[in-house]
């Protein structure tokens, strides 16, 4: 029951802040969503599976109503879930070792850079088949630009979420 709670409340808000910054635009991105970090912290906090079934959901709840449904692009989005989620098993590793949280913070780092590279490949490469874009055009003009603003929004708001709950944990046990 708590997991169906972190899903549905994970997916809600990763699609509302699709939604809030749909109008945001860069040089050479089409779409700019901050809110790449949800996946990436359900994946970390709850789980791959959780992460995957936020970044889907909440990929297609923002989608929905303003590109429409396109399954490559919502399921690249749970593969950042998904792969953020390999998290856990990465600080469980870690935590033996080191008793500060920025162990913790390197692992979702290098999870959450896997999971937003791998996520924006899925979504440029499928376009090859279901956009008929050529692979050229699929890697410059979607994978590097959408991979690269991925990275420069989730990454930054992955630590400071990351950093902020790790000082909460402190003050509550302390």
């Amino acid at each position: 029951m708590r997991k169906l709670i972190y899903i549905v409340g994970g997916s809600l808000l990763y699609a509302a802040v699709n939604l809030m910054t749909e109008h945001l635009s860069f040089a050479g991105v089409q779409v700019v969503r901050p809110g790449i970090v949800v996946p990436l912290i359900c994946g970390v906090f709850f789980g791959p599976v959780v992460g995957f079934l936020v970044g889907f959901l909440g990929s297609t709840g923002s989608d929905l109503p303003t590109f429409g449904f396109y399954w490559n692009w919502s399921l690249s989005n749970g593969l950042v879930g998904l792969v953020a989620g390999s998290t856990p098993f990465l600080i469980t590793r870690l935590r033996a070792r080191f008793r500060n949280q920025w162990p913790t913070i390197g692992a979702a780092l290098v999870t959450g850079t896997l999971a937003i590279v791998l996520g924006a490949g899925l979504a440029a490469l499928t376009d090859i088949l279901i956009a008929d874009l050529t692979p050229d055009t699929a890697i410059s003009a979607e994978w590097i630009p959408l991979a690269s603003w991925n990275l420069v929004w989730g990454l930054p708001l992955l630590v400071i979420v990351l950093s902020i709950w790790a000082l909460a944990r402190r003050r509550v046990a302390g």
